[in-house]
């Protein structure tokens, strides 16, 4: 069984409900742009990259700052070959957080595909320079 951990970041408008009066119930404005993301993301794991993009694109057009949705758009579009368009996703992502590593190494791994070796090291140079996910020291 999948669960979600969904933060609220926004309330939205109030949804009517059998409460008694004067109650009601809030609906997360993150939960539409969450739905579109774990969509991306099974559509990425059954390989149906096309349809993953669209999902990504969804959900960025409801939460352009989550650096995750830049990450997993460009691993779609990196497995569509897109390399120039993964670069430009993996660049928004590291341009909205900076040390997230996972990210860097990625978009080492595009400029590798596109021939550039240099650029290629300096991003794998400064994602060794960042902590691993779930170490303690980190």
């Amino acid at each position: 069984m999948t669960t979600f951990n969904i933060q609220q970041r926004q309330i939205s408008k109030p949804v009517k409900s059998a409460r008694p009066h004067g109650s009601e119930v809030r609906i997360s404005a993150a939960i539409p742009y969450r739905i579109w993301y774990e969509r991306g993301k099974l559509l990425t794991q059954q390989g149906c990259y096309e349809a993953a993009i669209a999902s990504f694109d969804t959900a960025l057009s409801l939460q352009a700052n989550e650096h995750r949705l830049w990450i997993y758009r460009g691993i779609a579009l990196a497995y569509l070959e897109c390399y120039e368009a993964a670069l430009a996703s993996f660049n928004q992502a590291v341009e909205l957080v900076p040390n997230n590593r996972a990210a860097w190494i990625f978009r080492g791994a595009t400029l590798t595909y596109l021939k550039r070796p240099h650029e290629a090291s300096n991003s794998y140079r400064i994602a060794l320079t960042l902590p691993q996910p779930g170490n303690a020291s980190s």
